[in-house]
Formats: C-alpha cells, structure tokens, sequence
C-alpha cells in the first residue's frame, strides 16, 4: 500500500497528516509527504532556496510529527539504516551525502514545482 499526502502550511494539512499516521500505524504503508511550489518560484537564480518557502517547512514538520509518532525501535519507519549516497550539483560535480533511511519503511518527503493538481496527479503515477 502507498500514501501519497500532499499537504501546505495550512492547518487543514495537519489535520490530515493525522489520518495519515493513522492509516500508516495499521497499514505500514510506503509514504510520501509532497508539496507542489509555484513554477517560478525558484526559477532565474533568485536568492531564495526551497528551504525557505513556508511549505517546505511545513513538510519537514510534518515528517518529524510523523516520525514522532511512528519511529520507534519497533516501526518499520525507525530511523536506524545509516548509508551514502550520490547527490548530484548545480556545478555538475556529484557529492556524496551519508543519509539515513528506515529500517524496513521510508518516508519520502518530495516538492514539486508547478500546476499542484498536475504534479499531484504525476506523483502518484510513480
């Protein structure tokens, strides 16, 4: 089974969010937590990163509530799988990042930019 929450700095996100924690505690589900940001955005090297946009903040609230509620030693969403990957950089040089992943589960927290129900649409075609 998969979740795809797609939420925003409003407080009707966290209501959901909560149902989503729920649905995952009986379900061990793979679960995304997705927001979609305006094209233009970040677009033409504005100064401003993805960090800083309210959503993204939101979404990384929402993963450590998630995790909160459901990573504890006996969850599959437990934090304990510490690896390194590949990240790729504007430059075109890659580096490489040490991350940690779930013990059984992951929680994939995603932006998109664009058309919200668009790219909502796509996400869940992966």
């Amino acid at each position: 089974m998969r979740i795809l929450f797609a939420g925003d700095e409003h407080p009707y996100s966290e209501q959901a969010l909560k149902k989503v924690i729920e649905l995952a505690r009986h379900t061990w589900a793979d679960v995304t937590l997705l927001s979609v940001l305006p094209a233009l955005s970040f677009a033409q090297g504005e100064s401003l990163s993805p960090a800083q946009d309210q959503r993204v903040k939101a979404l990384r609230h929402y993963r450590e509530e998630f995790l909160e509620n459901l990573g504890s030693s006996d969850s599959p969403y437990a934090m304990e799988r510490w690896d390194h990957e590949w990240i790729p950089l504007k430059n075109g040089s890659w580096e490489e990042i040490k991350v940690c992943r779930g013990v059984k589960k992951d929680v994939k927290v995603r932006i998109r930019t664009g058309n919200a129900e668009t790219e909502i649409l796509n996400e869940a075609e992966i």
